[in-house]
Formats: structure tokens, sequence, C-alpha cells
């Protein structure tokens, strides 16, 4: 889903996100099995006034689809 909305571009919100500030932890198999890592950025940044800030650990796996690093 992610790919798809960062491919064909979204219109943002109309309210938008300002004044929020957020985190995005990283779903384990998109990031680890797919590969996938910047379109769920993409599609945060497309929100106005949204503050994406990173979690260091963002890509850490969870382990509760019994996937390990």
């Amino acid at each position: 889903m992610h790919e798809w909305l960062a491919e064909i571009g979204i219109a943002p919100p109309m309210d938008g996100g300002a004044g929020l500030t957020v985190t995005y932890h990283e779903a384990c198999h998109l990031c680890h099995g797919q590969k996938i890592t910047a379109q769920p950025r993409q599609v945060l940044h497309a929100i106005p006034g949204l503050k994406l800030v990173e979690l260091s650990e963002s890509q850490w796996c969870c382990g509760s689809a019994g996937f390990t690093i």
C-alpha cells in the first residue's frame, strides 16, 4: 500500500498534521522481508505540518512474527 501511495502521489489531508510530532516503527515484514522503508516515510512527509522524528531502533524486530535479527 505504501509503495502504491508513494508512486501515485496522495492528496494531503485537508486538516493536515499541524503541530503533531510522530515517529515510525518499521513493520518487520516490510523492512526485512520486502525491503520497503522509504515509502511509508514519503506518505508521512506528504502530511502538511507533521513532524517526523526518526526512531533510532525503528528497524529492530519486535519478535512477534518469529523473525529475529
